[in-house]
């Protein structure tokens, strides 16, 4: 290394030593781990936005359009603009979907 390299160095930054959590903190922490781990059972009023059902379902945007054209799924009016799928009425037309056999 040479003298002008070494002199554009900057000194490491000492990482700071961490204080342990108060009794609260530390039970908080674990009650917030408990909680998000912990599957939560469906909303069946939650709506889903087009373009989210879309990716929630793994398909395109046009492919949602052509299956919402088709009348397949039960579809909500948010606004004048805006529509949704409700949550409920996605996994009934995912219970419609299922196919038995190879």
């Amino acid at each position: 290394m040479t003298l002008h390299e070494e002199a554009g160095r900057r000194p490491r930054k000492r990482a700071k030593a961490k204080q342990p959590l108060s009794f609260k903190e530390a039970a908080r922490a674990r009650r917030e781990a408990a909680e998000a781990m912990s599957p939560r059972p469906p909303n069946p009023r939650k709506v889903y936005l087009i373009p989210q059902w879309c990716e929630l379902n793994g398909f395109s945007l046009a492919t949602g359009r052509r299956i919402i054209a088709r009348g397949e799924i039960k579809v909500t009016q948010l606004s004048e603009r805006r529509r949704g799928i409700r949550e409920d009425h996605n996994a009934e037309w995912q219970d419609s979907r299922i196919r038995v056999g190879k």
